[in-house]
C-alpha cells in the first residue's frame, strides 16, 4: 500500500495478516520497500509465528523477485500469487487493506517515516486486540486466536 507524508514523499507499506485468525502480523513502513525488505519481514515473522504453509500475495515486483521466490522455495512453502487485476482472489487481505486505508491512512497525516511507524504499531495494537471483528463473531483477532490456540490443547 502507498500512502505519503506531509512533504509529498512516498510512504510504501508492506502487510501481512493471517487468514485464519485475521491478525495482522506485520505491517512494514519505509520510503521504499525492496525483495531484501519482504525476506527480511518473512525472516522475522517465521521467527515469530513459524513457518506457514502457504504464503498467498499479488505479483508486486518485491514478491515475485528472484530472492522472495528462492526464500519461499528454500523453506518448501507453497506460494499463492493471485492472478492480475483480481483482488476478490485475495479477499481477506483486500479487506484488511481496506480498513487499514480508511481507518488509518486517510486519518494521518505524517511527517515522517518514524511518526508514521509509530503510529502504524498503535493502530496495529487497536485493530488485533480491541477492534471486534464481525467475521470473528464480535471478537478480536487476537482473543479468537486465544480461544482457538485453548481448544487445540483441550483437544490434544
Amino acid at each position: 500500500m502507498a500512502d505519503q507524508t506531509s512533504d509529498g514523499k512516498t510512504l510504501r507499506f508492506l502487510t501481512v495478516i493471517d487468514e485464519f485468525t485475521r491478525r495482522a502480523l506485520w505491517i512494514e513502513c519505509a520510503r521504499h520497500l525492496t525483495s531484501f525488505d519482504v525476506v527480511r519481514v518473512l525472516d522475522q515473522l517465521v521467527e515469530l509465528h513459524g513457518r506457514p504453509t502457504t504464503i498467498k500475495s499479488d505479483h508486486g515486483s518485491e514478491f515475485v523477485a528472484k530472492r522472495v521466490q528462492e526464500w519461499i522455495e528454500s523453506r518448501c512453502i507453497n506460494a499463492r500469487f493471485i492472478d492480475p487485476g483480481s483482488p476478490w482472489q485475495n479477499g481477506h487481505n483486500e479487506s484488511f487493506n481496506g480498513v487499514f486505508r480508511d481507518g488509518y491512512l486517510n486519518r494521518w497525516l505524517f511527517e515522517s517515516v518514524p511518526e508514521a511507524r509509530e503510529a502504524t504499531e498503535a493502530w496495529l495494537y487497536e485493530y488485533n486486540v480491541e477492534r471486534p471483528h464481525g467475521s470473528l463473531s464480535g471478537r478480536s483477532p487476537e482473543l479468537f486466536f486465544e480461544q482457538w490456540e485453548e481448544q487445540q490443547r483441550e483437544a490434544a
